[in-house]
């Protein structure tokens, strides 16, 4: 199974979360995935906000890819409403 960082943000001014995941970040399980989490989470929020300021809070997590896929299409049936 392949694994993704997944930021869980919240966006000034929405009571909503949203998710930001970088798909060129893959990993081969959750071990590995969590071990460079946690080894690089300083660089990885500071990309986060410097990309996207107008973040409040953030919580960065390793996801699987079907979770994933579950995920996002939540959100593309949330953005049709």
């Amino acid at each position: 199974m392949v694994w993704y960082i997944i930021a869980v943000v919240m966006i000034a001014g929405s009571t909503e979360p949203n998710y930001k995941m970088n798909n060129a970040l893959q990993f081969k399980n959750l071990t590995i995935c969590n071990e460079y989490r946690k080894r690089y989470s300083k660089g990885l929020e500071e990309s986060l906000r410097r990309n996207f300021p107008e973040i409040q809070t953030a919580n960065i997590q390793c996801i699987d890819h079907d979770s994933a896929m579950l995920l996002q299409d939540e959100m593309l049936r949330k953005e049709r409403k």
